[in-house]
This record gives C-alpha cells, sequence and structure tokens, in this order.
C-alpha cells in the first residue's frame, strides 16, 4: 500500500480513490496491517502499481522534454542575436 500511496502522493492523485478501485477492504488499512487477500486482487493491485509508474514515467518526460525545448529555444534567441550582433559589428567596419 505504501508504494500506492507514494506514487499517489507524487502524481497528486488521490490513494484512497486508487486503493478502492483495486479493492475496498483494503482501503484504510496500514502498512503494519496483515491483510489476506486473493490471487485476483493481488494482480489488480500489482497492475495498478505498474500503471501509476507508467504515468510517473510519461509526466516526467512531458516535464523533461518540455524544460529541453525551452533551452533550445533559448539557445536558438541567443544564437540568433549574436548573429545579427555579429553581422552588424562586420557591415560598419
Amino acid at each position: 500500500m505504501k508504494i500506492v500511496r507514494d506514487l499517489c502522493d507524487v502524481l497528486c492523485m488521490d490513494s484512497s480513490r486508487i486503493i478502492d478501485e483495486v479493492h475496498p477492504s483494503l482501503n484504510g488499512s496500514t502498512d503494519a496491517e496483515s491483510k489476506s487477500i486473493s490471487d485476483r486482487t493481488l494482480y489488480s493491485l500489482e497492475n495498478k502499481v505498474f500503471k501509476l509508474k507508467n504515468d510517473k514515467k510519461q509526466r516526467l518526460r512531458k516535464v523533461v522534454n518540455g524544460m529541453l525545448s525551452i533551452i533550445c529555444n533559448s539557445c536558438t534567441v541567443v544564437f540568433s542575436q549574436n548573429i545579427h550582433v555579429i553581422h552588424t559589428v562586420h557591415t560598419r567596419k
């Protein structure tokens, strides 16, 4: 349950709702509590964790791509400004 809560915290999602989707009896349990769950519920929980991790990777990829785009655009602007300055200096000589 801890990994579901941690992933939900990172993704700004309601972990209670996610856990309820897997199986309502799991909600409200602490990590110290022992639960007997079926293979189907365990599989569903594993699948949910996989989906949350995948969502986290996709969001991180979007942030990184956005940052790279901003950096590239900034570099292009600076490069263009430098070319204009160099061209202006050389044409005035």
